[in-house]
C-alpha cells in the first residue's frame, strides 16, 4: 500500500476548486493526498503515489505526455513510474503548477536529482530555472567538481565554464579518483590545461602589477613584495583569485614596510583595481563539443585483401547500405548475440533473393567486413593504427564475439600499437573491461610524458580511471627517485668533487619525473650526454688528470642502481 510523502493530512483547502464569485482562491495541493480532479498517478521509487493533472504534465513535457498515452487503459487513472523519491517528485510538481512559487533548492543533492528529472522528461522551463541555481555561489564554490561534472554531462556551456573557473580553488593533484567520479578523462585533461593557463595569467598579472610600483614597494620587506611572494605560492597550488584577493590573505603582513606614495589610499586603490582587472579571466569557453567517432572510412583501407562475402544464407546490411552475406551457422557459433537474434523472426526484403533474411546493422561496411574476417576461418585483417581497431573492437563487444575480442586485444598489445598511443589503448581497455590489456597499456604509459596527453586519447575514459593511472605513475616515479638518491657515489674526485655522476643523477631525476622507467637513464647515450655536459668543466682545470673518467667503482654503482630500479614491478593493480 502506498504511503504518504507528507505526514500532515490534507485539509479541505487542499482539494477545493476555485470559487465562483469571480475570483479564484489560491490552491496549494497536497500531491500525496486528495487533489481535486486529479487524473494521473505518479509512483515514486519509495512506493509513494502522488496525484496530478494530465493537462499540466502534457503541457510541460512531451515525454510525460507520451508516458500518459501509453499508460491509459480503460477508465482507470494512468499510473507512471518515475525514477526518483517522492520528495523530489513533489518538488518538481511545485515547479510545474502555476499556483506555487517554488523556493530555491537548499541541498545540492536535491538540486541534482531535480535537474535529472527535468532533463529526463524534457521539462525545459524547469531546466532553465534550475540552471541558475546550479551556479549559485554557495554551490559553485562548495562543489565545483560536481557542478562541473553535472554541467558537462548535460551540455550546459555557461555552467561548465563557470564551474571550470571556480575549480581553481582546488589543487587538482590532491583529488582522489572518488572526487572525480562522473568526470570524463577528456574533461579532466582540459581542466588541467585550463588551470595551467589561468595560473600563467594570474602570475603574469601579479608580476606586472609589482613592476608598476616604486622601488620601495619592490623591496623584499615591503607589503607589496610579500603579497606577491605569498600570491605566487598560493596560485602555484590553486590558480584562483578568490583566495589571494580575500581580506584574510591581504591582511597578512599588514605591518610590513609601507610606501609613502604608492600606499596612499587613492594610488593603492587604483593600482589594486588594475591588478584585479588584469587577473579577470577572459570569456572562458570551456564547453567541449562531443568528439566525433573516427570511422575506418576516414582513413586508408587495410592493406590485406578483404573477402567479398557474396555467399551465405543471411544478409548483414551496413549503415552505408552495403549488403554482406554470411552463414548463420558460423555467426551463431561465434556470437551469443547472433545465436539469440536468429531465433527471432527476420524480415525478407532482398531484391535479389527474397528467401534471405536481412539484418540491419549500425556499423559501416568496412567495420562489418573486418569483423567477419575475424569470425571466418580466413586470414585476419591488418590494422595499422588504433583508429582502425577501435570500431571493430566496439562491434565485437556489441555482438559478443569473444574470439574477435581476443584477436583485437592481441593486436593492441603489440609493441607497435602500445608505443603509438598507450593512453588511448588504456582508455579502450577500461571501457570494455579488458584487464590484461589495461595492465599492458598502463605499463606502456610509463614510457610517455602524460603531460602531453591529447584529448582524443582519453575519449570514453573516466577521470577516476585516468587519475588512478596518474597516481600509480607518480608513486613509481617517487620510488625510482628514492633509489637513485639513496645510493651514494662509487667514487668522488677530490678536485672535481661532483664529477659527471652528479650531472647524470640530476638529469636522471628529471627524466623519471616525466617517464618513470629505467631503460633510458641507464643507456649509453644518456650517460654520454651527462659526461659531455661536464667535459668543459674538468678540461678547464689545469694540472687535473682524472678527466671525469668512468671507474670500476662507477660501473658497480650504476649496475647496482639499475638492478634495483629494474626490480620495481611495472604492473598496475586493477
Amino acid at each position: 500500500m502506498a504511503t504518504s510523502v507528507n505526514s500532515t493530512p490534507s485539509t479541505e483547502t487542499d482539494s477545493l476548486p476555485p470559487t465562483t464569485d469571480g475570483e479564484s482562491a489560491l490552491i496549494l495541493y497536497n500531491f500525496a493526498g486528495s487533489v481535486h480532479d486529479a487524473d494521473v498517478v505518479l509512483r515514486t521509487t519509495d512506493d509513494v503515489e502522488l496525484h496530478a493533472h494530465q493537462l499540466i504534465l502534457r503541457r510541460v513535457s512531451p515525454v510525460l505526455a507520451s508516458c500518459i498515452d501509453s499508460a491509459i487503459s480503460g477508465s482507470s487513472r494512468p499510473r507512471i513510474q518515475l525514477p526518483a523519491e517522492a520528495r523530489i517528485v513533489d518538488m518538481l510538481l511545485t515547479h510545474l503548477y502555476p499556483e506555487y512559487e517554488p523556493e530555491e533548492t537548499a541541498h545540492f543533492d536535491d538540486l541534482l536529482a531535480l535537474m535529472h528529472l527535468a532533463f529526463t522528461y524534457q521539462i525545459q522551463a524547469v531546466v532553465t530555472r534550475l540552471r541558475k541555481e546550479l551556479v549559485k555561489e554557495e554551490f559553485l564554490y562548495a562543489h565545483p567538481i560536481r557542478v562541473f561534472s553535472a554541467a558537462t554531462s548535460w551540455d550546459l556551456e555557461r555552467e561548465a565554464s563557470l564551474a571550470a573557473e571556480a575549480s581553481g580553488i582546488l589543487d587538482l593533484s590532491t583529488l582522489s579518483p572518488e572526487d572525480l567520479r562522473g568526470v570524463s578523462a577528456v574533461d579532466y585533461v582540459r581542466l588541467v590545461k585550463l588551470h595551467k593557463r589561468r595560473r600563467a595569467e594570474i602570475l603574469q598579472a601579479v608580476e606586472f602589477w609589482l613592476s608598476r610600483r616604486c622601488k620601495t614597494c619592490q623591496h623584499s620587506n615591503s607589503w607589496a613584495a610579500q603579497f606577491r611572494a605569498r600570491a605566487v605560492a598560493e596560485v602555484q597550488r590553486r590558480p584562483s583569485t578568490k583566495v589571494i584577493f580575500g581580506e584574510d590573505f591581504m591582511g597578512r603582513n599588514a605591518a610590513a614596510g609601507a610606501c609613502s606614495s604608492c600606499d596612499l589610499h587613492f594610488a593603492f586603490v587604483e593600482g589594486w583595481k588594475e591588478l584585479v582587472e588584469m587577473c579577470r579571466p577572459d570569456k572562458i569557453q570551456y564547453f567541449i563539443p562531443r568528439p566525433r567517432t573516427i570511422s575506418p572510412t576516414d582513413s586508408l583501407s587495410s592493406l590485406s585483401p578483404i573477402p567479398s562475402f557474396e555467399e551465405g544464407d543471411i544478409i548483414l546490411r551496413s549503415s552505408d547500405g552495403i549488403q554482406l552475406r554470411a552463414y548463420k551457422r558460423i555467426l551463431m557459433e561465434a556470437s551469443v548475440f547472433f545465436k539469440a537474434l536468429f531465433d527471432l523472426p527476420q524480415q525478407c526484403e532482398s531484391e535479389t533473393d527474397e528467401s534471405l533474411p536481412i539484418i540491419d546493422c549500425q556499423e559501416d561496411s568496412i567495420t562489418l567486413q573486418k569483423l567477419l574476417q575475424l569470425i571466418y576461418p580466413v586470414p585476419n585483417p591488418d590494422f595499422r593504427n588504433v583508429d582502425e581497431v577501435q570500431p571493430v573492437l566496439e562491434a565485437a563487444n556489441k555482438f559478443e564475439v569473444d574470439a574477435a575480442m581476443a584477436a583485437l586485444v592481441s593486436v593492441l598489445r603489440s609493441p607497435r600499437m602500445l608505443a603509438s598511443d598507450p593512453v588511448r589503448i588504456y582508455a579502450l581497455a577500461c571501457r570494455y573491461s579488458l584487464p590484461s590489456l589495461s595492465r599492458a597499456a598502463a605499463a606502456a604509459c610509463l614510457r610517455v610524458d602524460l603531460d602531453e596527453t591529447g584529448e582524443m586519447s582519453v575519449v570514453g575514459l573516466s577521470a577516476e580511471s585516468f587519475t588512478r593511472l596518474l597516481n600509480w605513475r607518480n608513486l613509481r616515479g617517487a620510488q625510482i627517485r628514492k633509489l637513485l638518491s639513496d645510493q651514494s657515489y662509487g667514487h668522488v674526485c677530490q678536485v672535481c668533487r661532483d664529477r659527471w655522476t652528479s650531472r647524470w643523477l640530476g638529469l636522471a631525476l628529471f627524466e623519471v619525473s616525466k617517464r618513470p622507467v629505467g631503460e633510458l637513464i641507464f643507456s649509453l647515450e644518456f650517460v654520454m650526454q651527462a659526461m659531455d655536459m661536464e667535459r668543459a668543466t674538468w678540461q678547464s682545470m689545469p694540472g687535473h688528470y682524472c678527466g671525469n673518467s668512468v671507474t670500476e667503482g662507477d660501473r658497480e654503482w650504476m649496475r647496482t642502481l639499475r638492478a634495483r630500479v629494474m626490480e620495481l614491478p611495472e604492473e598496475m593493480e586493477l
